[in-house]
């Protein structure tokens, strides 16, 4: 979904599927809306693929050492962004940051991983597959419903991806230790009620962009999280997402994830 530059001309969205495709549970998962700020119109053209649904859940990102033995495991709270042709993934629903990027690659290179990964006297058994333009990963979900539906808006989001007009414009990666202080300095006065990350992704084309991960309150949508393209003043614009946030009471943004 492309990023409008007002949250009130946001609206929402059902995703339908299990927790981790975006409705609400017990543990505070994604909500089951999503922003869908100028119905899908991303600026990218497609043919006859099916429109991959914006998805946010937990996964294991399984690490390897350079002779292939599996060696840690650790879990990160994961958001699919259509628009931007991959996932983000973070420490847990409430961080800004995002640890990494993963490009989303084409169906045929993701799939599920036979056997089982056993790391540090646990065994995983539902794991996935996908190797990526940048990278291989291998994720594992907590049961094999989980694990499917994963797979089934991975491949739908790689075939979209495949078959448009710019695949270029694909979000790769994350520039690491990428900072600007003016940029920082202006946003904590301009900002100052919202919770905010800028950072720098780089796309297909070798295009570094300026990215935000955000959380504020839309008079529409209550708490509200935002994950796409900014300007240099660190305001929305461009392509992302934006997710409504549910509040279980727990205070301050983020308590309740919404991807």
């Amino acid at each position: 979904a492309a990023a409008a530059s007002s949250a009130a001309s946001s609206a929402a969205m059902s995703t339908g599927g299990s927790s981790a495709l975006g409705r609400p549970s017990t543990d505070g998962r994604a909500s089951d809306e999503v922003g869908d700020w100028d119905g899908w119109q991303d600026g990218l053209r497609y043919n006859g693929v099916m429109q991959p649904v914006a998805t946010a859940g937990w996964m294991y990102k399984v690490k390897k050492n350079n002779r292939g033995k599996y060696v840690g495991v650790k879990r990160y709270w994961f958001s699919l962004i259509p628009s931007l042709g991959c996932c983000l993934y973070y420490a847990g629903p409430s961080d800004l940051e995002p640890r990494g990027v993963m490009a989303v690659p084409r169906a045929s290179d993701i799939y599920p991983k036979r056997g089982v990964i056993q790391v540090g006297g646990k065994v995983y058994v539902n794991s996935i597959r996908i190797a990526g333009k940048v990278k291989e990963y291998t994720l594992a979900c907590e049961d094999e419903g989980e694990r499917d539906e994963w797979i089934h808006s991975l491949r739908l989001l790689g075939e979209r991806w495949r078959r448009c007009m710019d695949p270029g414009q694909q979000l790769m990666k994350k520039v690491k230790n990428w900072s600007d202080a003016t940029l920082i300095a202006s946003l904590r006065g301009l900002f100052r009620t919202r919770h905010h990350e800028v950072w720098m992704g780089v796309l297909a084309n070798k295009e570094e962009v300026k990215m935000l991960s955000e959380i504020g309150q839309d008079q529409r949508f209550g708490t509200f999280r935002y994950e796409g393209q900014c300007d240099g003043e660190g305001r929305r614009c461009g392509r992302g997402i934006c997710w409504r946030m549910l509040d279980h009471g727990g205070g301050a943004p983020g308590a309740a994830a919404g991807g």
